[in-house]
């Protein structure tokens, strides 16, 4: 797609822009706000330029929209080790086998989520759905950054889906 053209740092409306950049079919605007508002803002960038400076523009000219989602959350119980208990058994194997070897307390767990599709179904692969423990936390914090290819109210409710079922699956 090449390079494009950037665009770093700045305020519209109100809304911090970390980078705008524009290839000639796509545009790509990273804010730290929520999808919609940074869908929102593109809108109103675009309205601008094309009332300042005759910018050939209709909102009907944007037929397709990518979203990248980020989040940082917290849950009460340690989620990546109750998704599925079959990892859970193989990460205590792991435990086991680096102790033998490097006579170490090391323990392994499920430290990262990811669904992705196909790559061979798409040319440019979009973001894939990830959980994973947050940098530079420790694992019983049960802080998690969650990334997803959908707008920010659906990565949230995702979560939530996730957290609930998991819970549950937990409790039973």
């Amino acid at each position: 797609m090449g390079d494009g053209v950037s665009f770093e740092t700045g305020i519209f409306e109100g809304v911090v822009i970390k980078k705008l950049t524009v290839f000639p079919l796509v545009m790509h605007l990273d804010t730290g706000d929520s999808t919609d508002q940074a869908q929102a803002t593109l809108l109103g960038l675009l309205q601008w330029a094309k009332d300042e400076f005759g910018l050939r523009y209709s909102p009907g000219m944007i037929t397709r929209w990518a979203f990248v989602s980020d989040v940082i959350f917290k849950t009460d119980f340690p989620l990546l080790r109750k998704v599925n208990s079959t990892l859970d058994s193989i990460s205590s194997k792991i435990s086991e086998i680096v102790r033998g070897n490097l006579k170490e307390e090391l323990e392994y767990e499920p430290a990262k989520f990811w669904l992705a599709h196909n790559p061979n179904d798409r040319s440019a692969s979009i973001a894939p759905f990830t959980i994973e423990h947050r940098v530079a936390s420790l694992f019983e914090e049960n802080i998690f950054y969650s990334e997803a290819p959908v707008p920010t109210k659906d990565h949230l409710s995702l979560l939530a889906e996730l957290e609930t079922a998991v819970r549950d699956k937990d409790e039973s």
